[in-house]
C-alpha cells in the first residue's frame, strides 16, 4: 500500500500545484486588463489634453491674426494717408508758411486744398474748431453733444 499512498501523495501535490499556476495565471491576467484599463484611460487623458493645447494655441493664432490685420490695417490708412498729404504739397511747389486755421478756413488757400487738407487730417484724427482756431487729436469716437443731462 506504500506504493499506492506514494502514488496518491504525488497526484495531490501535482494538483496543488495545477491550482497554484492557474491561480498565478489568473492574477496575471487580472492584473493585464487593470493595466490596459490604465493605459487606456492614461491615452484618453493625454488625447483631451492635446486638444485643449490645441484648441488654445488656435485661439491664440486667431487673436493674433486679428491684432496683425487690424495692425496693417491702421498702417495702410497711414500710408495712404501719407501719400495723399505729399501729393497735395508736392503738387503746389513751395509756398509760404500758412497756419493750420488758414489752410482749413480758405482764408489763403482754395476751397478744394481747405477741403482735401481738413479730409487728410481728419482721417488723422485731427480736428480743427474754426471758432476757437484750436486743434485737437482725437482718439475717441465724437459723443452726441445734443443728449440731455442725467436729471438728479
Amino acid at each position: 500500500m506504500s506504493g499506492s499512498g506514494g502514488h496518491t501523495a504525488a497526484r495531490m501535490q501535482e494538483q496543488r500545484n495545477m491550482l497554484d499556476l492557474q491561480a498565478f495565471l489568473e492574477d496575471g491576467l487580472r492584473s493585464e486588463l487593470l493595466l490596459q484599463r490604465q493605459l487606456q484611460a492614461i491615452k484618453e487623458a493625454h488625447k483631451q489634453q492635446l486638444q485643449e493645447t490645441e484648441r488654445r494655441q488656435r485661439v491664440g493664432l486667431e487673436k493674433r491674426i486679428q491684432q496683425n490685420s487690424m495692425l496693417s490695417a491702421g498702417v495702410d490708412r497711414r500710408s495712404s494717408t501719407d501719400r495723399q498729404l505729399d501729393k497735395l504739397f508736392s503738387s503746389r511747389g513751395p509756398r509760404r508758411s500758412s497756419s493750420m486755421s488758414d489752410l482749413t478756413s480758405g482764408k489763403r488757400s482754395t476751397s478744394r486744398t481747405s477741403q482735401q487738407v481738413y479730409h487728410i487730417l481728419c482721417s488723422l484724427g485731427i480736428h480743427h474748431n474754426c471758432y476757437t482756431d484750436r486743434i485737437t487729436a482725437t482718439s475717441a469716437p465724437k459723443t452726441n453733444r445734443n443728449r440731455a443731462a442725467p436729471t438728479k
